[in-house]
């Protein structure tokens, strides 16, 4: 896959009672390797909570990332193609999910898009949580590195609001690779221990550690909260 010199880009700095959403440019972009590097930043809305059915992946078992929580703030946001859309709310046998699929760029997710990091590129995702009663949570992401055949490690960073973690779990090369209209179907599920408080915003922050070339880069599917009510 081709990959692009990224354009120059404001990070600008959300506030844990909203955010920012980079959305890529004018005309559709098929592949990040390949996308205009014009970007626009647009408002993005707080999260409004839903009980709507959704395909939650509350499910989908996660690889725990749990290690010595590191105390920082997460960077300012850089990425030119990413989102941060309404939290959608389900409900879990011992809790409840706050589920955001990610849209930013118009290709490799599963339902078609997915959030891009290039290398040293930091995003920010705020979630409302409701009030109640709140014993444990954590955060999980859906993550892949892109397609490209430069020689890793791919990695990242996550913040779970001021608490720092760093991946350990090597991320496989998205697959099938290939140009154009595409989707992965190799998402890896990472998990990180959450310290959430009810009725409060929560700042979920990565950005991508990866030693390969600057034009580099990897994907983010969706994040979600899994909040344990008793």
């Amino acid at each position: 896959m081709r990959n692009i010199i990224r354009g120059s880009l404001v990070g600008l700095v959300l506030a844990a009672c909203g955010g920012n959403a980079f959305t890529a440019g004018s005309g559709e972009a098929t592949d990040a390797g390949d996308a205009a590097t014009d970007a626009i930043v647009n408002d993005a809305p707080n999260d409004s909570l839903s009980t709507d059915a959704h395909e939650a992946s509350a499910d989908v078992d996660a690889l725990s990332e749990a290690a010595a929580c590191s105390m920082s703030i997460p960077p300012a946001p850089t990425a030119m193609y990413a989102s941060d859309p309404a939290a959608m709310q389900t409900v879990a046998s011992n809790g409840y999910v706050l589920h955001k699929n990610l849209s930013g760029f118009p290709n490799y997710g599963e339902d078609g898009a997915a959030d891009v990091l290039y290398t040293s590129q930091s995003e920010r995702w705020v979630f409302t949580i409701p009030s109640g009663n709140v014993v444990s949570a954590s955060v999980v992401v859906s993550v892949v590195a892109d397609d490209s055949n430069a020689v890793g490690p791919y990695s990242f960073r996550l913040w779970a609001s001021d608490c720092q973690y760093d991946s350990t779990t090597p991320l496989p090369h998205g697959s099938p690779p290939g140009s154009g209209s595409h989707r992965f179907n190799n998402w890896v599920q990472l998990s990180f221990p959450a310290d959430v408080v009810s009725a409060s915003n929560y700042v979920v922050g990565m950005l991508n550690t990866s030693s390969s070339s600057s034009t580099n880069w990897i994907a983010i599917q969706w994040i979600e909260l899994r909040v344990a009510t008793m």
